[in-house]
């Protein structure tokens, strides 16, 4: 008898007035224990330079739910201002595990607004979970929420706002 293999979710945090209006995303991988593993890249520590490039902020932490990270989201990073939608993603396994492993590295890396910035971080996180090329050109999050549909439409399950 073939089993079925169990599908986790991948949650694509998104707040479209993150970022003066060009959009915040965030990834939250399903854990074998039900708990969300999240990843945000948040800008820099040195706003000397506009905030534009350097070390990074960065928040990699587990939560329970969509609404804990809502909470931590509007309470340490936004001051208030809330996600407003998710875009649902299945995976196996080992996916989950391979897309955690790329973020839980590459969320540390230097920051840059145009080339490695949250956007980025969701969307390559995503190649890696699921195998492909890397893209390495602009990421802008407000358009990059909708190219993700398509590249990975194979995977997507829905889409939800958050109230």
């Amino acid at each position: 008898m073939h089993k079925i293999e169990r599908k986790y979710e991948i949650n694509i945090l998104h707040d479209y007035e993150g970022a003066e209006g060009a959009g915040h995303q965030a990834i939250a991988f399903e854990t074998k224990d039900g708990k969300l593993r999240y990843f945000s890249r948040d800008g820099v520590q040195n706003e000397n330079n506009y905030n534009t490039y350097g070390e990074p902020e960065f928040t990699d932490l587990t939560f329970e739910s969509i609404a804990e990270i809502q909470n931590y989201y509007t309470t340490e990073v936004s001051q208030g201002k809330l996600y407003d939608q998710v875009d649902v993603y299945k995976a196996t396994r080992a996916q989950i595990e391979r897309g955690i492993q790329y973020a839980k590295n590459a969320v540390k890396t230097n920051y840059n607004i145009l080339w490695n910035n949250c956007s980025s971080l969701v969307e390559r996180a995503l190649m890696n979970t699921y195998g492909g090329k890397i893209y390495s050109g602009m990421a802008i999050p407000n358009l990059n929420l909708t190219i993700n549909r398509g590249i990975f439409y194979k995977y997507y399950d829905r889409t939800y706002k958050i109230q």
